[in-house]
């Protein structure tokens, strides 16, 4: 179902970095597709988009977790109706302090404890780093 969304879409825009989506489209299933996501960290982030409007939490969790995926699409995705999307997103250490202060508001609580929890960590490893940077420089 999710492939099948993925072709028609690439086979309605004919947008020539759709060329690279039409290489990953086969017969693959959700699985085959976050299997691709996590061996790929230079997965293009247009196929990642498009890979964000999945039917499947899994899809768009993997995609929430995925280094080169645009800050536009953390934003899609930290409103996203799934919490376990959102949870993915609120654990992940390279996105955008925004899109975490933004989770960190979230109706649900332990989305919004996780967010807070990852925002709490960066801001030890940014004082950390602050320090060494500092006591090298003596």
């Amino acid at each position: 179902m999710v492939v099948q969304n993925i072709q028609f879409l690439a086979q309605q825009d004919s947008a020539p970095e759709l060329l690279h989506l039409r290489c990953y489209m086969t017969d693959e299933n959700t699985v085959d597709w976050m299997n691709k996501i996590d061996r790929d960290p230079v997965m293009p982030t247009h196929v990642l988009k498009r890979l964000s409007y999945s039917a499947d939490a899994d899809l768009r969790m993997a995609v929430a977790d995925h280094a080169n995926t645009a800050l536009d699409v953390h934003l899609m995705l930290a409103e996203d109706e799934n919490p376990d999307v959102r949870l993915a997103l609120a654990e992940n250490h390279n996105i955008s302090r925004d899109v975490l202060k933004r989770l960190a508001e979230d109706s649900n609580p332990y989305v919004a404890d996780l967010a807070m929890k990852t925002l709490s960590r960066l801001s030890l490893n940014d004082s950390e780093n602050f320090s060494w940077r500092s006591c090298g420089a003596a």
